[in-house]
């Protein structure tokens, strides 16, 4: 959703398709580079423990990006 939302805002501001799709790739290249690694953690590290740390990342992501707007 937050993608979504980016990509919406962006659009709304610049207008230009081109923009859509830098976004886009900016995105998609940190989330394929570090697949690989991550996959490594998972299966080393407690799951529980690893997903609480990535809900309350996210969380405070999302928290940071909508006091920014």
């Amino acid at each position: 959703m937050q993608f979504v939302v980016t990509e919406w805002e962006i659009y709304s501001l610049i207008k230009d398709p081109l923009s859509l799709g830098i976004i886009g790739i900016a995105e998609v290249i940190p989330a394929l580079s570090f697949a690989l690694i991550a996959g490594h953690y998972v299966d080393r590290l407690e799951k529980r423990g690893l997903l609480m740390k990535c809900v309350l990342g996210f969380l405070s992501i999302s928290t940071g990006c909508s006091r920014s707007s």
